[in-house]
């Protein structure tokens, strides 16, 4: 279930009338929680046992770790005056969006596999139109072409069609 703000802000609202609180301390409002199993968010709060719960909280600070990772290669010992030669980065690891919905997980990038760079090159698409919603103004403001990011944002993203070629 995917909690709106309003759902959230009226948690806060219930915990600190019912607490006589005027802040929250995220393990006191956690053991409230705890108290009624009846609350619309007592299964987000408790939806795994511990031991699972453990689990996951060790994988995301793994993920912490691993997260923004990149290798940086290039092609040597080429005759330099027939291939312009462009070093770029890559990340060490992707999270696919397709393994998600099973729970996700990193995998090793490797951006000779059509399958993937068509992964990497989707998530470009969105960060790079997410950019733009939210720095729309600034860049307005600084005369680029809105509409040419965006247009880079659509030639980025492959869709099934372009998949299937």
């Amino acid at each position: 279930m995917k909690f709106t703000k309003k759902m959230r802000q009226e948690l806060i609202d219930e915990y600190l009338n019912s607490t006589g609180q005027n802040t929250v301390q995220v393990s006191d409002l956690r053991e409230w929680i705890r108290e009624q199993p009846e609350h619309p968010f007592y299964g987000f709060v408790f939806d795994k046992d511990e031991h699972n719960a453990a689990n996951q909280y060790y994988d995301s600070r793994i993920r912490s770790i691993i997260s923004g990772l990149r290798v940086t290669y290039e092609v040597k010992n080429i005759d330099t005056s027939v291939y312009d030669i462009k070093v770029v980065e890559k990340p060490l690891h992707i999270s696919p969006v397709s393994n998600r919905k099973q729970g996700g997980g990193y995998v090793s990038f490797d951006p000779d596999s059509d399958e993937m760079m068509a992964e990497f090159r989707n998530e470009a698409s969105s960060a790079l139109l997410s950019f733009c919603r939210r720095y729309e103004l600034a860049i307005v403001d600084a005369n680029l072409d809105l509409g040419s990011i965006k247009q880079m944002a659509a030639k980025l993203a492959v869709n099934d069609l372009q998949e299937a070629v």
